[in-house]
């Protein structure tokens, strides 16, 4: 089985959605050496919703640890990488991580509250990061902890 087709089954069985009506896109900035992430959507529905999926090593990454895996298995990698693999992985997390470059609105809002806006960093096995969900323009900090093969976070809403 492809890569391609490992991914569309997961999203029939996880979403209900039909092979045919599936769309895959790479989200090529997120490539690093044998590690690939992926976005699936449905063709048929009139939603904005799509799932991620990663591969490692051509392998479909699946279970409660994705993030933990790719995280271990990708090498060594930027915090901005990090933070994206946990806001896509992680339940709980979700949204747009947010750079200096990102959503200027989201940007005054951090300061509005009183915070300092900082781009994602990693301290030895915490990243910590900002993250905008858009449609409610919900910010939030996130305080992610690497920790015995898994992921744990803390998310404050601004």
């Amino acid at each position: 089985m492809t890569s391609v087709q490992q991914i569309v089954q997961a999203a029939q069985e996880q979403h209900g959605w039909k092979a045919e009506e599936v769309r895959i896109d790479e989200v090529e900035r997120l490539r690093r050496g044998d590690c690939a992430v992926f976005t699936a959507a449905s063709n048929a529905r009139m939603s904005s919703f799509q799932a991620s999926y990663a591969l490692l090593k051509g392998a479909l990454v699946t279970g409660p640890k994705i993030a933990a895996t790719l995280l271990s298995g990708c090498g060594d990698a930027p915090a901005d990488w990090q933070a994206e693999i946990i806001a896509r992985f992680v339940p709980g997390v979700g949204g747009q991580v947010l750079t200096a470059s990102s959503n200027p609105g989201a940007l005054r809002r951090i300061k509005s509250t009183g915070k300092t806006f900082s781009e994602p960093s990693v301290s030895g096995n915490v990243v910590t990061f900002y993250v905008l969900e858009p449609e409610a323009f919900i910010i939030s900090k996130v305080v992610a902890t690497r920790d015995a093969g898994d992921v744990k976070v803390q998310v404050t809403e601004l």
